[in-house]
C-alpha cells in the first residue's frame, strides 16, 4: 500500500511539473517581445529585411545591402508603412541609417562594443512575417560568436554567428543578453560563407552616427 500510495504521489507530482512547464511555455509563446516596439521591416523592391529604432525622433539602423542602390525605401513599422529618408549609406561598413516621420517612438538602447568576444553568447533579434500574413512579430535567436576581426586602422570590429545566413536576418539587431543592448547588426554576406552570418559592431553604428552629426535620443522600449 505504501508503494502504490508513494506511487501515485509521484505520479501526481509528474504532471503537475509537466502541467506548470505547458502553462509557462504557453504565457511564452503568447507573451509580446519587448523589443517588439522597437523592430521594423525595411523594404526596398524585392529586397526586404530588418531594422531598429535606435532614436525616439525616428532615425532606423539597418543594412545597406537592403537600401543602397534602391529607388524606394519604406519601413513596415506599427501595421503601417511609413516613407523614409536615407541620411547615410556605408557599404564600406555594411549599414544604413534611414529617418521615419513618427517622432517619439520606443527605441533599442545602443551598448557597447567590450562585449564582443569570440565564445560569446548574444540574442539575434528580429521580426519574422508568417508565410503569406500580415503582421510580423519578434523573434529572439540565441548565437555564439566566432570569428572576431579588427580593423587596425579604425579599431572598429566585424564578427561572426554561428547561424547560417538568412535574407529574414539581414539587418537584424545582435544584443547583449544581460543587458538587451545592442552591440552589432547583421549585415550582408552574399555568397553565404560557411562560418556563419556576419555581423558589424555597434561601434561602427556609433561612427557612421558621429560621421553623420546625428546626435540620438534614446526612449528604450518597456521591458529593456
Amino acid at each position: 500500500m505504501r508503494f502504490l500510495a508513494a506511487l501515485l504521489t509521484l505520479f501526481l507530482l509528474t504532471n503537475l511539473a509537466s502541467g506548470v512547464a505547458r502553462a509557462q511555455e504557453a504565457r511564452s509563446a503568447t507573451s509580446p517581445s519587448p523589443f517588439q516596439p522597437a523592430l521594423c521591416r525595411v523594404h526596398c523592391g524585392i529586397r526586404y529585411g530588418n531594422g531598429f529604432l535606435i532614436s525616439s525622433d525616428g532615425y532606423v539602423a539597418t543594412s545597406s545591402w537592403l537600401v543602397d542602390g534602391s529607388q524606394q525605401v519604406s519601413v513596415g513599422f506599427d501595421n503601417k508603412m511609413w516613407p523614409c529618408n536615407r541620411v547615410q549609406v556605408d557599404p564600406t561598413r555594411g549599414l544604413a541609417l534611414l529617418r521615419i516621420a513618427p517622432a517619439n517612438q520606443f527605441t533599442l538602447g545602443l551598448g557597447g562594443g567590450a562585449t564582443i568576444q569570440g565564445g560569446a553568447t548574444v540574442d539575434v533579434v528580429s521580426l519574422e512575417t508568417p508565410p503569406g500574413g500580415t503582421g510580423a512579430t519578434a523573434t529572439t535567436t540565441t548565437a555564439k560568436i566566432g570569428t572576431v576581426t579588427t580593423n587596425s586602422s579604425t579599431e572598429e570590429r566585424t564578427f561572426r554567428l554561428n547561424l547560417p545566413y538568412s535574407r529574414d536576418l539581414e539587418g537584424a539587431a545582435v544584443c547583449d543578453p544581460k543587458t538587451d543592448m545592442v552591440v552589432g547588426i547583421i549585415t550582408s554576406d552574399l555568397p553565404p560563407d560557411p562560418l556563419g552570418c556576419r555581423a558589424a559592431s555597434v561601434d561602427s553604428l556609433k561612427l557612421m552616427l558621429y560621421n553623420a552629426n546625428v546626435t540620438i535620443s534614446a526612449r528604450v522600449a518597456p521591458g529593456l
